[in-house]
């Protein structure tokens, strides 16, 4: 490490250094990645670990008729893509993130259904971001 790196490390606390790599778009696509593909989509699971088909059932028999590769025991919540797209990841100063959605849809909101736990990451995806984001930081200091 050099004299300036240690000069800049020293100047930022640990929750600036963390809200700096949660503000990288690339950490940001990558921790949204976790909850929208690797839980929802992957797993068919909230961020408490709950399969969504327990919280609220299965798709409808006119979504199933559409859409015949859908599976009637895993939900995704992905039909278009347009609701996975409306994941966004925001810092917060104490170095934590919250992760924000749109759920309407048609009208209605998908949480009625399936609950707000779908936005945020189950535990296993929480630590893979905590990683990502730790890397990003020892870039930043590195730097």
């Amino acid at each position: 490490m050099t004299i300036a790196q240690i000069q800049r490390f020293a100047k930022a606390s640990i929750s600036d250094l963390l809200v700096m790599a949660l503000r990288d778009s690339q950490v940001q696509d990558a921790i949204l990645e976790l909850n929208t593909q690797a839980q929802l989509f992957d797993l068919g699971e909230d961020s408490e670990g709950i399969k969504l088909s327990a919280i609220g059932g299965s798709y409808s028999s006119v979504t199933l008729a559409l859409h015949p590769e859908k599976s009637k025991d895993k939900i995704t919540l992905r039909d278009t893509g347009k609701y996975y797209d409306s994941f966004k990841l925001t810092p917060e100063s104490t170095g934590d993130f919250k992760i924000t959605s749109n759920p309407n849809k048609n009208g209605r909101s998908l949480f009625e259904r399936w609950g707000d736990k779908v936005e945020g990451l189950n535990e296993g995806n929480y630590q893979k971001a905590l990683d990502i984001i730790e890397q990003k930081v020892l870039e930043i200091i590195l730097k």
